[in-house]
C-alpha cells in the first residue's frame, strides 16, 4: 500500500506537465509550493533523492519540495527548481509559509498513566499536519514550553505533542510511554506514514529522543544531550 501510494504520487502525470508548461515562471509557480516529509528508505527505494528537491529536518526522513494542486500533490523536480535559480532556503521558506496558512486543528485531551494525568496536545490535518508542525514555534507557540516540546508525527495527518517546562517532573518521558503503543500503530497502519520515532523540538532543531522497550515490555527512554543538560539542577 505504501509502495502503491509513493508511486502514484511521483508519477502524477498530468501535475507534472501543469508546473512544467512554464516552468521558469517561478512567480506563478511559489503560490502551490508545499512540503511533505516521508521516510527515508520509502524515498530510497523509489529513486533516492537525485532528481527532487529535499531537506533533513526529522532523523530517518526527508522534507520534500511539492507542489500543491486542488485534488493532489506533485514533487518538485529538480530540473525544475535549477530553471529558478533561487536559493533552497528561500524555496523553502515560502513552501513552508503556504503550509503555515491552512487551518490545522489543534486538539487537547487529558489521559491518566497509573493514576497520573498527562495532556495530549494533537495537531490534526489529512494533509498538512505534519508539515505544519515544522515549524511548531510560529503556529503553535503554545505548545512549546521554556524546554522545548515533545513530539511525533507517525504520519502525515496527525503530529502529538507534549510541552516542556521547568519543573514538570517528566511529564515528557510519561506522554513518551503512554502514547507509544499508539503512535507505533499509526505508523504501522495508516497511509504515508513518516516515522514511528519522538522528537525534542527546540530552539529551531528537531533532535531525536532515544527510546527502546526491555524484555519486560517497560519502555525506557533517554533524554538527547541538550535536553539532559537543561534538565539537570545547575550548582
Amino acid at each position: 500500500m505504501r509502495s502503491a501510494l509513493f508511486l502514484c504520487f511521483l508519477l502524477s502525470a498530468a501535475l507534472l506537465s501543469h508546473a512544467q508548461s512554464n516552468p521558469t515562471n517561478y512567480p506563478s509557480i511559489q503560490k502551490y509550493l508545499s512540503l511533505r516529509i516521508y521516510p527515508r528508505e520509502t524515498v530510497d527505494e523509489h529513486g533516492g533523492t537525485d532528481s527532487l528537491v529535499v531537506r533533513t529536518d526529522l532523523d530517518g526522513t526527508y522534507t520534500m519540495l511539492m507542489l500543491d494542486f486542488p485534488g493532489a500533490f506533485a514533487p518538485v523536480r529538480k530540473s525544475m527548481f535549477d530553471q529558478w535559480k533561487k536559493d533552497a532556503a528561500e524555496v523553502f521558506q515560502v513552501a513552508q509559509a503556504n503550509v503555515d496558512s491552512e487551518k490545522v486543528s489543534k486538539v487537547t485531551k487529558t489521559f491518566t498513566l497509573k493514576s497520573v494525568e498527562i495532556e495530549v496536545n494533537m495537531l490534526v490535518d489529512a494533509n498538512y499536519a505534519a508539515s505544519y508542525a515544522l515549524d511548531i514555534a510560529h503556529n503553535a507557540p503554545d505548545l512549546v514550553g521554556e524546554l522545548g516540546c515533545v513530539l511525533a508525527m507517525p504520519y502525515k495527518g496527525l503530529v502529538t505533542v507534549c510541552k516542556i517546562v521547568k519543573g514538570d517532573n517528566l511529564d515528557w518521558v510519561k506522554f513518551i510511554r503512554l502514547t507509544q503503543p499508539f503512535i507505533e500503530k499509526s505508523y504501522r497502519e495508516q497511509p504515508q506514514p513518516i516515522s514511528d520515532q519522538y522528537f525534542w523540538y527546540y530552539q529551531g532543531k528537531f533532535t531525536r529522543i532515544g527510546v527502546y522497550t526491555d524484555d519486560q515490555g517497560v519502555h525506557h527512554v533517554a533524554p538527547p544531550q541538550g535536553l539532559a543538560d537543561l534538565l539537570t539542577p545547575k550548582p
